[in-house]
Protein backbone atom coordinates (compact mmCIF):
# COMPACT_ATOMS: atom_id res chain seq x y z
CA UNK A 1 0.00 0.00 0.00
CA UNK A 2 0.99 3.42 0.27
CA UNK A 3 2.62 3.47 3.59
CA UNK A 4 5.15 0.46 2.59
CA UNK A 5 5.57 2.50 -1.08
CA UNK A 6 7.47 4.74 0.19
CA UNK A 7 9.82 2.97 2.83
CA UNK A 8 7.47 2.41 5.86
CA UNK A 9 8.76 -0.89 7.47
CA UNK A 10 7.95 -2.37 10.50
CA UNK A 11 8.88 -0.90 13.68
CA UNK A 12 7.95 2.50 12.25
CA UNK A 13 5.14 4.49 14.40
CA UNK A 14 1.84 5.97 14.16
CA UNK A 15 3.00 9.61 15.11
CA UNK A 16 -0.71 10.00 16.44
CA UNK A 17 -0.31 13.43 17.36
CA UNK A 18 1.54 14.44 13.87
CA UNK A 19 -1.40 13.06 12.26
CA UNK A 20 -4.29 14.54 14.28
CA UNK A 21 -3.05 17.50 13.63
CA UNK A 22 -2.15 17.22 9.96
CA UNK A 23 -4.06 17.10 6.94
CA UNK A 24 -6.75 14.84 8.07
CA UNK A 25 -7.57 16.35 11.29
CA UNK A 26 -11.43 16.31 10.52
CA UNK A 27 -11.71 12.70 9.89
CA UNK A 28 -9.50 12.21 12.89
CA UNK A 29 -11.28 14.10 15.15
CA UNK A 30 -14.37 12.68 14.83
CA UNK A 31 -13.36 9.24 14.96
CA UNK A 32 -11.48 10.06 18.42
CA UNK A 33 -14.21 12.43 19.72
CA UNK A 34 -15.70 11.44 22.91
CA UNK A 35 -12.54 9.84 24.26
CA UNK A 36 -12.13 11.00 28.00
CA UNK A 37 -15.25 12.83 27.53
CA UNK A 38 -13.93 15.56 25.18
CA UNK A 39 -16.45 16.65 22.74
CA UNK A 40 -16.36 18.47 19.13
CA UNK A 41 -17.94 22.12 19.36
CA UNK A 42 -21.17 21.50 17.20
CA UNK A 43 -21.04 22.08 13.93
CA UNK A 44 -23.12 25.33 13.98
CA UNK A 45 -20.89 26.90 16.42
CA UNK A 46 -19.04 29.77 15.17
CA UNK A 47 -15.66 29.19 16.22
CA UNK A 48 -12.19 31.28 15.61
CA UNK A 49 -10.04 28.99 13.48
CA UNK A 50 -12.64 26.99 12.99
CA UNK A 51 -14.43 23.63 14.69
CA UNK A 52 -11.03 21.57 14.71
CA UNK A 53 -8.52 24.61 15.30
CA UNK A 54 -5.53 24.17 17.29
CA UNK A 55 -7.32 24.75 20.88
CA UNK A 56 -9.94 22.03 20.11
CA UNK A 57 -7.45 19.95 19.03
CA UNK A 58 -5.07 19.65 21.51
CA UNK A 59 -8.03 18.99 24.31
CA UNK A 60 -8.91 16.39 21.91
CA UNK A 61 -5.17 14.80 22.21
CA UNK A 62 -5.32 15.33 25.78
CA UNK A 63 -8.69 12.97 26.40
CA UNK A 64 -6.90 10.75 24.00
CA UNK A 65 -3.05 10.15 25.70
CA UNK A 66 -4.98 10.18 28.97
CA UNK A 67 -6.78 6.97 28.09
CA UNK A 68 -4.81 5.60 25.44
CA UNK A 69 -6.69 1.88 25.65
CA UNK A 70 -9.86 3.29 24.26
CA UNK A 71 -7.91 5.27 21.50
CA UNK A 72 -6.48 1.97 20.31
CA UNK A 73 -9.82 0.63 20.23
CA UNK A 74 -10.80 3.35 18.20
CA UNK A 75 -7.69 3.21 15.86
CA UNK A 76 -8.42 -0.70 15.48
CA UNK A 77 -11.95 -0.40 15.28
CA UNK A 78 -12.68 2.72 12.83
CA UNK A 79 -8.98 4.00 11.66
CA UNK A 80 -8.66 1.08 9.23
CA UNK A 81 -11.66 1.53 7.14
CA UNK A 82 -10.97 5.00 6.52
CA UNK A 83 -9.81 5.95 3.10
CA UNK A 84 -9.31 10.10 2.31
CA UNK A 85 -7.09 10.40 5.29
CA UNK A 86 -3.03 11.26 5.74
CA UNK A 87 -1.34 9.71 8.14
CA UNK A 88 2.71 10.70 9.52
CA UNK A 89 4.21 7.62 10.43
CA UNK A 90 8.08 8.48 12.27
CA UNK A 91 11.02 5.71 12.29
CA UNK A 92 12.73 6.98 16.17
CA UNK A 93 14.02 3.08 17.28
CA UNK A 94 16.79 3.14 15.36
CA UNK A 95 20.05 5.42 15.93
CA UNK A 96 19.86 7.24 12.52
CA UNK A 97 16.72 9.09 12.19
CA UNK A 98 14.94 9.05 9.22
CA UNK A 99 12.54 11.27 7.32
CA UNK A 100 8.97 11.72 8.79
CA UNK A 101 6.43 9.71 5.77
CA UNK A 102 2.79 11.16 4.98
CA UNK A 103 0.80 8.38 3.66
CA UNK A 104 -2.61 9.81 1.80
CA UNK A 105 -5.26 6.56 1.45
CA UNK A 106 -7.27 7.80 -1.35
CA UNK A 107 -10.29 5.84 -3.72
CA UNK A 108 -10.42 2.33 -2.78
CA UNK A 109 -7.31 2.01 -0.75
CA UNK A 110 -8.28 1.61 2.72
CA UNK A 111 -5.65 1.91 6.23
CA UNK A 112 -6.64 -1.76 6.81
CA UNK A 113 -5.38 -3.16 3.80
CA UNK A 114 -1.59 -2.89 5.46
CA UNK A 115 -2.21 -1.86 8.77
CA UNK A 116 -3.60 -5.04 10.89
CA UNK A 117 -3.68 -3.00 14.20
CA UNK A 118 -2.25 -0.39 16.23
CA UNK A 119 -0.67 -1.37 19.51
CA UNK A 120 0.88 0.36 22.25
CA UNK A 121 4.70 -0.78 22.94
CA UNK A 122 3.57 -1.78 26.32
CA UNK A 123 1.14 -4.06 25.22
CA UNK A 124 3.53 -5.34 22.32
CA UNK A 125 6.09 -6.34 24.45
CA UNK A 126 3.72 -7.76 26.53
CA UNK A 127 2.37 -9.81 23.77
CA UNK A 128 6.15 -11.30 22.68
CA UNK A 129 6.77 -12.20 26.62
CA UNK A 130 6.48 -16.03 27.06
CA UNK A 131 3.80 -17.68 29.13
CA UNK A 132 4.89 -18.96 32.29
Amino acid sequence: GPAQEQGVAKGWHLDLAGSVMGQSRSALAQLLEGIGGFDLPPKTTKVQGGRFNNKVMNKLLHGVFTNLDEAIARLNSGLLELSGVTLLFKSAVQAKMLPEIHVRYEGSQRVGSEIKQFTTEARAAAAEKPQS
